[in-house]
């Protein structure tokens, strides 16, 4: 279903109902983003646009039978002045948050990304190794973990979030430390 609503949107940008986000001047412009049911919508701040992505969500449910949970919706302004926020805010029936934030437990900011937004995840990993090694596994149930778990926790964060390099040479550390069982007797 979600899939159809990111077509309609698409169809929507066609056709001048909705411009998106221009993030550069040769790229193409950014109407919506998913990850599984969440869909994150991007425009600029006009009440044309507020009113046209309205419609579409209101069409979209009728067609669909799904419910927005709009206590669970939010809206970002960037440079934009308050009287355009609250008539946004008032058309969509979203409330306004303030960065920073977390979006899935992805730091948004408008500040530059610091090692410090990374100590969660380094937090997670050095924790589920220490859950780990209570155990005793070999070669083969170490790599299994570090695949299956370890990797799939950066996932997310890697694919939205670039790491500084001092963050990932110690990620890659604990995992090869951990799969080669170092500080284990």
């Amino acid at each position: 279903m979600m899939e159809v609503l990111g077509q309609v949107i698409k169809h929507a940008k066609v056709v001048g109902k909705v411009k998106g986000i221009q993030l550069s001047e040769d790229g193409q412009a950014l109407t919506h983003q998913r990850f599984v049911n969440d869909t994150m919508l991007q425009g600029i701040p006009m009440v044309k646009e507020a009113l046209s992505y309205k419609q579409i969500l209101r069409d979209f449910s009728m067609a669909s039978g799904m419910e927005f949970n709009l206590s669970k919706s939010k809206i970002f302004f960037f440079n934009t002045h308050i009287a355009i926020q609250r008539n946004i805010s008032r058309i969509l029936g979203f409330q306004r948050e303030l960065l920073p934030s977390k979006y899935l437990g992805v730091p948004l900011t408008t500040k530059p990304l610091r090692k410090r937004i990374w100590e969660p995840v380094i937090k997670k990993f050095q924790d589920k190794i220490r859950e780990w090694t209570i155990r005793s596994l070999n070669l083969a149930g170490r790599l299994v973990l570090t695949k299956a778990i370890l990797q799939s926790i950066l996932v997310f964060m890697l694919s939205t979030l670039p790491s500084p390099k001092g963050v990932l040479h110690q990620l890659k550390t604990i995992q090869r430390d951990f799969l080669w069982g170092k500080g284990e007797e």
